[in-house]
């Protein structure tokens, strides 16, 4: 499940690469159509034409946003730069398109368009890094010089498609072998929210110390109750959860016990 999630966000990355690619190429081509003949920026064809190129940049941008979101449970993919850089470029491009009511704006479009490129650019390095894969370490350069912008989109496409396939050959992990004699099987729900809600059982009364998704890391907001005490327990806990998770799937919650006894409850994901 923690690698189906990754490529889902692989895929997300891959398809924003696309479409920023695509909206690159058609503003390019704007440029040249005004170099060649003036008059064609101010025509109703030429803002007719940009207004498309937007939105399909924004849509890439939403798949990207996806994909770094994807991946921010891995703890060398700093997420959070590409989805910071993202919001500057938007906020960067709508600077710069109210330039002509306050100059000033240009500049500091200008500067927030650079600067999202950077912040971009240095997490599709990360991940080249994290999945020793070159194309995307190139790809994070060439996004973070800007200049070189949509070259880099192109590798990144590329690149994008042999992590995916390289995290698909990864062997799936053996089922987690429980040991009675310290944990107990539970049963729960675990929502979208972050809130979990299960029963788990134990041979004793103790403090929880702990809670956690089992191959995550997400903060723990609030444990409710926080003891428990011999037999049937009924838990809340909430998590901050980030990351794409699958409806359905099974994800197993562990409980960390002060008497070192650990609880295990098995949850079934819901939207």
């Amino acid at each position: 499940m923690y690698m189906e999630s990754q490529i889902q966000a692989m895929r997300n990355i891959k398809d924003g690469s696309l479409y920023l690619l695509i909206a690159s190429i058609i503003d390019i081509l704007l440029i040249v159509g005004i170099i060649i003949d003036r008059s064609f920026g101010l025509s109703f064809e030429f803002l007719l034409i940009e207004l498309i190129s937007y939105f399909i940049l924004i849509y890439g941008f939403t798949k990207l946003r996806y994909g770094f979101y994807g991946l921010n449970n891995i703890y060398d993919i700093r997420s959070n730069l590409g989805t910071a850089g993202i919001n500057m470029f938007i906020f960067g491009i709508i600077a710069v398109l109210f330039s002509d009511i306050f100059l000033p704006l240009l500049y500091l479009g200008i500067i927030l368009l650079v600067g999202g490129d950077v912040l971009t650019g240095l997490t599709f390095y990360d991940i080249g890094k994290h999945f020793d894969v070159k194309l995307a370490v190139v790809a994070g350069i060439l996004i973070g010089l800007s200049i070189t912008l949509p070259i880099g989109y192109i590798i990144s496409y590329v690149a994008s498609l042999q992590i995916i396939d390289k995290v698909s050959k990864i062997p799936p992990k053996p089922p987690m072998e429980i040991r009675t004699k310290d944990t107990t099987i539970g049963y729960g729900i675990l929502r979208s929210s972050g809130i979990a809600e299960f029963k788990v059982y134990s041979n004793s009364q103790a403090e929880i110390v702990t809670a956690k998704i089992q191959g995550y890391e997400f903060p723990v907001l609030e444990i409710t109750p926080k003891n428990v005490k011999p037999g049937e327990n009924s838990i809340k806990v909430r998590f901050s959860l980030s990351g794409m998770f699958t409806p359905g799937n099974i994800y197993n919650v562990e409980l960390l016990l002060s008497n070192n006894e650990k609880l295990i409850a098995s949850l079934v994901y819901e939207m």
